[in-house]
């Protein structure tokens, strides 16, 4: 089972949760077409969004 980590700034308030959902899927479905199918059913996606203070 692939297990993908992406983080991203919560720069502009964010990513909405269609967004998150749209980018998951998204990395899912190049994942498994590089990797010839594997992972499409089975890959987890975490997104984090990380705040940094200044």
């Amino acid at each position: 089972m692939p297990l993908i980590n992406v983080k991203m700034t919560h720069e502009d308030g964010g990513a909405t949760k269609e967004q998150k959902e749209a980018l998951s899927k998204g990395i899912t479905e190049l994942f498994a077409s590089i990797f010839d199918g594997r992972g499409a059913k089975s890959a987890v996606v975490i997104i984090e969004e990380p705040q940094f203070k200044s």
